[in-house]
């Protein structure tokens, strides 16, 4: 165990977060295939996935169905002034279900 928080109570009553710490869940952000996965230059203390070489940033930017890419078009959306801004109108919709319209005023009939 590595984990600085976990080894600052070590003196604790020992549960298995204190036993084992983060370091099972945890792993260095992979940044491309380079040795490393590009987090660092030396080797961390945590050990990086084993997919790195291909699942890394680097070849995420490159597969625009990648989750990078949607995570980056769902921010956008977020965004969007129509989304933060626009009026909103209940939509009628199954039982069960919320629905709603927001826009801008004269988008709906």
């Amino acid at each position: 165990m590595q984990d600085p928080a976990a080894l600052r109570q070590r003196d604790r009553e020992p549960t298995a977060y204190h036993t084992l710490g983060r370091d099972p869940e945890r792993t260095p952000m992979p940044w491309d295939a380079s040795p490393y996965g590009g987090f660092s230059t030396v080797e961390p203390w945590l050990p990086l996935n084993p997919d790195y070489r291909t699942r890394n940033v680097a070849a995420q930017e490159q597969d625009p169905r990648s989750m990078l890419h949607l995570v980056r078009r769902l921010i956008a959306l977020r965004k969007d002034p129509d989304l933060l801004y626009g009026a909103y109108r209940t939509y009628r919709a199954r039982e069960g279900v919320y629905a709603y319209l927001r826009g801008r005023g004269g988008l709906w009939p």
